[in-house]
């Protein structure tokens, strides 16, 4: 078992993700009506679950979590699988519920569960219970609804010609729903297909198919997670089996596109690099934001990014001299709503996290991932175990850094549950190595 330095280690780590990742989550709860905050005048038009049910599973399912991970520090490889598994058919359960209530929410909402196991079980690729494999075909069959609703959702409302359909983002066609609740059921269906892919080597060509069809299409839609494809590229192309020039292609394909969709942007972003230059980054961005809301007028991807720009520059500005050691946390909610007069979501850990806690929130954001990647590659490294875990930490670390620049990655607690999930398969496997080891010395 590890020794006291690693026990200690491994709860000091757990308090500080308890903390950081929860944060944005504990800042929509009113804890003297012990209710969440209304989050129709929250987050505006934006609607989201945790105003009902959603938001009291989530602390149950936290509080379950944190329980676990106290009561039972090293024993918490024992109940990932299945907290994850409970957890998704409760997501599942309660969006189907809510589905007819707010159709938009509730699928983005999914998407996003979709997604979050679909990770899951690409990190879980070494595991023998084969219920668990039946779950995640019968997961793979259940995406193909949405998945293809969405394509034909998105085809008939769109003018069917080559240039519109590649270089126009999708949401601006589509009555499905948000364009990146489409690419979050795309990833997810990546993920899933890819530790099918492992586990089942015989069926290589099935996941393949299914596979290349979700990443180009995908591309295609333009969604604001691309970035998600770009990263998932990386894990393809780091499998033996596909062609890097192929993947490569992709990559520039992408690239392009994207290039092309946020045209506007890039403009806009040129006029405001005298400011960036001197070291004004707030003026920057404002100025940046207005040129785009000048260029694009309605409410479109463009103008979007452009009130996300002014926001990152208040809260920049709003820092002052704290930038050491921030303005406190759960602060950033409550200086927007006083800033804006209603909330708006800055989509970016990065900004959040700095205006909250500083440099040194940065420093330990940083430094918990790569204590993380530096552990786990030790032991997958000294045990010269399949390279298949190695891969997919190789991929996904840079994953969670370049997303975090676009959406607030830790603001669902399912998300959460991953870095949960992959300490306990660290200490698995840690536990497994230090016992083998103790029965070779008592052997020998």
């Amino acid at each position: 078992m590890p020794n006291n330095e690693e026990k200690s280690e491994f709860f000091v780590f757990q308090w500080i993700t308890g903390v950081l990742f929860f944060r944005p989550w504990l800042a929509s709860f009113d804890f003297s009506n012990f209710s969440f905050l209304d989050r129709r005048k929250l987050v505006g038009s934006e609607v989201i679950l945790e105003t009902t049910i959603m938001g009291y599973v989530d602390i149950l399912l936290t509080v379950i979590l944190f329980y676990y991970i106290f009561k039972h520090r090293l024993s918490l490889s024992k109940i990932p699988m299945k907290s994850i598994i409970v957890s998704f058919v409760i997501f599942v359960s309660i969006n189907a519920t809510v589905l007819t209530i707010d159709p938009s929410t509730s699928i983005r909402k999914l998407s996003k569960v979709y997604l979050y196991f679909g990770h899951l079980c690409f990190f879980f690729l070494l595991s023998d219970d084969k219920y668990f494999y039946r779950l995640l075909r019968a997961i793979l069959v259940s995406l193909i609804f949405p998945l293809v609703y969405g394509w034909f959702d998105y085809i008939a409302n769109a003018d069917l010609n080559l240039q519109s359909i590649l270089l126009r983002p999708y949401r601006e066609y589509s009555t499905f729903t948000h364009a990146n609740s489409y690419a979050f059921f795309l990833s997810g269906c990546i993920f899933v297909a890819l530790a099918l892919y492992y586990h089942e080597p015989i069926q290589k060509t099935k996941y393949k198919i299914v596979i290349a069809i979700s990443f180009i299409t995908m591309l295609t839609t333009g969604a604001r997670m691309a970035f998600a494809a770009l990263i998932i590229s990386l894990i393809i192309s780091l499998t033996k089996s596909f062609s890097k020039i192929l993947i490569y292609s992709l990559v520039l394909i992408l690239l392009l596109l994207n290039v092309g969709l946020y045209s506007d942007s890039f403009n806009a972003l040129i006029k405001a690099v005298p400011s960036l230059m001197v070291g004004d980054l707030s003026v920057g961005l404002q100025i940046a934001s207005t040129e785009m809301l000048a260029i694009s007028g309605n409410e479109t991807t463009v103008s979007e990014f452009a009130v996300r720009l002014l926001i990152w520059g208040r809260l920049i500005e709003g820092l002052g001299n704290n930038f050491l050691w921030g303005m406190g946390l759960f602060s950033s909610n409550k200086y927007m709503l006083e800033t804006f007069n209603e909330y708006y979501n800055p989509h970016n850990d990065y900004v959040r996290l700095f205006f909250e806690l500083g440099v040194i929130g940065l420093v330990l954001y940083f430094g918990l991932f790569v204590i993380l990647y530096k552990k786990i590659y030790r032991v997958v490294a000294e045990q010269d175990r399949d390279e298949k875990m190695l891969r997919a930490l190789i991929a996904f670390i840079p994953y969670m850094f370049i997303v975090s620049l676009t959406d607030n990655l830790f603001l669902d607690t399912s998300f959460g549950l991953i870095l949960f999930c992959l300490m306990g398969y660290f200490l698995k496997i840690v536990s497994k190595s230090d016992n083998r080891n103790s029965l070779n010395s008592s052997i020998t």
